[in-house]
């Protein structure tokens, strides 16, 4: 694996059911560095669902798990949850 650039906004990662489980989830399991950004101008998505930018492609998911999964099939690995 190549190394991804997998980005996630502050925001989404703060939300009270937020992608800040998937971001460590990933850090930790893949040993892989993400980047947070204070803001992603992805608003009305960000609103709705959990989501993080791999490799320039946005992936959405409705709860933690389903965004590591979804990151890891984007990514070419399997998901260890």
């Amino acid at each position: 694996m190549t190394n991804p650039k997998i980005e996630f906004c502050m925001l989404n990662l703060e939300r009270k059911d937020g992608s800040k489980k998937a971001r460590q989830m990933i850090e930790k399991e893949l040993n892989i560095e993400t980047t947070a950004y204070g803001c992603m101008t992805n608003c009305h998505q960000c609103a709705k669902s959990l989501y993080a930018v791999v490799n320039g492609e946005y992936i959405y998911a409705e709860s933690s798990e389903q965004l590591v999964e979804r990151i890891y099939k984007q990514l070419g690995v399997e998901a260890v949850l």
